[in-house]
């Protein structure tokens, strides 16, 4: 039997296609678009990441409110989905809210499905407090295994070390700040 003969779901004819040295772009699109009719969550990320982006090649239109609603909707099983959902929430990109714990939460579910990515992007906000209590320990493991895995490469460690210092101290600040105004109220108490 032929491959053209086998018959595939439209998003694994659409990796076929993107295989192929002369790629048909309108017909990979045409898949794409019937793999997200069938309500395939991997043809949602797919679509949606390049609406995003403003493909050139496959020439598409960027359309950030489509896009943006395709790859929420693939993150209901794509880890990558999530991941780059994620990143959006955390930064307030592309017009979606700022949301940090709905980030971590989603970066959190990416770990779950084994990315390393989201795995490294977890101990990043256990480390900052980004959208989550500072729980070094717990960053700790996680960066472990991702080294141990190759991922990521060792200055996005110290990187991710050094903005996890940088929020300790502010933390810090912010403490002994607290601190001194309740010493200053507990004197005026005693004082009346």
């Amino acid at each position: 039997m032929k491959l053209s003969e086998m018959w595939f779901e439209p998003f694994e004819a659409s990796l076929l296609e993107l295989s192929r040295q002369d790629t048909d772009w309108l017909r990979y699109l045409s898949l794409l678009k019937l793999g997200v009719q069938a309500g395939d969550d991997r043809a949602m990320h797919a679509l949606g990441s390049l609406m995003l982006s403003g493909a050139t090649e496959p020439k598409v239109i960027r359309n950030r409110a489509e896009g943006i609603r395709l790859l929420h909707r693939a993150t209901r099983s794509v880890p990558m989905a999530m991941l780059e959902y994620a990143e959006i929430l955390e930064g307030g990109l592309r017009g979606v809210k700022k949301n940090e714990a709905l980030a971590f939460a989603m970066y959190k579910r990416a770990e779950r499905y084994g990315s390393v990515a989201a795995r490294f992007h977890v101990a990043r906000c256990l480390l900052a407090g980004t959208g989550v209590a500072i729980d070094r320990p717990g960053a700790a493991r996680r960066l472990k295994l991702c080294l141990e895995l190759g991922w990521p490469r060792r200055d996005d460690i110290q990187e991710c070390l050094a903005v996890a210092n940088a929020a300790t101290e502010k933390n810090a600040r912010a403490n002994r700040a607290r601190s001194v105004s309740s010493r200053g109220a507990r004197a005026k108490r005693r004082r009346s």
